[in-house]
Formats: structure tokens, sequence, C-alpha cells
């Protein structure tokens, strides 16, 4: 079996990128409340205790340079939160092609079916959401048509009662009545 890989990572557009906007939105919430507690918490500990200063030289003989927390947890928590940005934003981009993908290919069924198309079973990856969901309008699609081909087989079994009573003469002997009572009840 062929496996299905889609190129085009961005199928609604307005859907993944607003799902991703508010995704990113939390995790930047996030970022501004720890890094905030955690700055506070610095600038708190660093009045208190001085000994959390750090002396650094770039070469030996000079005079040492003090270094606060600030200075060092400034630029950790700062870059900590462009990357997890960014990770954020690359993980929800692929799990958004996972909710759009099928909701996409379900919509288009389901319009083909609206057309009286019913269409190919919807077909979803293995990682894809919404499989059950996809599996039961599979079961209407067959149900249908089951249905349908019932609808067929009746309507020609019924052409073909027609047919056979327009032919009959005016008087209808037992076994051609019995013969039509059948057909009917087959159907």
């Amino acid at each position: 079996m062929k496996k299905m890989r889609r190129k085009i990572y961005l199928i609604q557009k307005g859907f993944q990128l607003k799902f991703m906007g508010r995704v990113m939105a939390l995790i930047l919430l996030s970022i501004f409340v720890t890094g905030g507690g955690v700055l506070i918490m610095t600038n708190y500990r660093e009045k208190i205790d001085n000994a959390q200063l750090f002396y650094v030289t770039e070469s030996f003989g000079e005079d040492p340079v003090k270094i606060t927390q600030e200075d060092i947890v400034y630029p950790v928590l700062l870059s900590a939160g462009v990357g997890l940005l960014i990770i954020t934003g690359i993980t929800m981009l692929f799990y958004s092609h996972r909710i759009a993908g099928p909701v996409y290919k379900i919509k288009k069924n389901l319009d083909e079916m609206g057309q009286d198309n019913i269409g190919l079973d919807i077909k979803l990856r293995k990682w894809d959401e919404f499989k059950e969901l996809a599996e039961s309008l599979n079961k209407v699609k067959r149900k249908m048509e089951e249905e349908t081909k019932r609808k067929e087989i009746f309507g020609g079994k019924l052409s073909l009662i027609k047919e056979r009573l327009r032919h009959a003469n005016t008087g209808l002997n037992q076994h051609e009545i019995q013969e039509l009572i059948k057909d009917i009840e087959a159907a």
C-alpha cells in the first residue's frame, strides 16, 4: 500500500494559524509568568545575599568584573523563551496538520455526498486525528451504497412487474398472479 504523505502543511490556513497562535500565546504567557517570577526571586536574593555575585576576568591579571545574577538570568530566559516559541510553533504546525488534514478530507467527502456522489472511503494516515469519525462516516457511506443498490433492484423488479401487467391479457391466470406476488414480496 502506498504511504500517504502530504507536502502542504497549511491545509486550512485560518484554522491552523489560529490554533498555532492560541497555543503559542499560552506558551508566551507562561514564559512571561515564569520569567517574571525568576527575575523577582533573583533580584530579591541578590539584595539579601551579596554572596550571589560573581567576579570574572577575561585574562589573568586584569581587574575582575562584577557579574550579577541578572546578567546571567536575562540572556538565559530570553534564549529559552525564543527557543521554546520556535519549537512550539513547529510542533503546532505539524500537530495542526494532523487535525486540519482529516477535517479537510471529511468535509470534501461530505460535500461529494451532498452532490449525490457517495465516493470512496475516507482513508487517514497513521497519526491523524478523527479516525473514529472517519470510520463512522465510512459505515454510513456503505449503508447508503447498500440502500441505493437495493432501491435499484427494487425499481428494476417494479419495472418488470409493470411491463408484465401491460402485456397481460385482460384476464390473468393463477400462475401469473402468483409469480407477480412472489416478485413483489421478494422486493
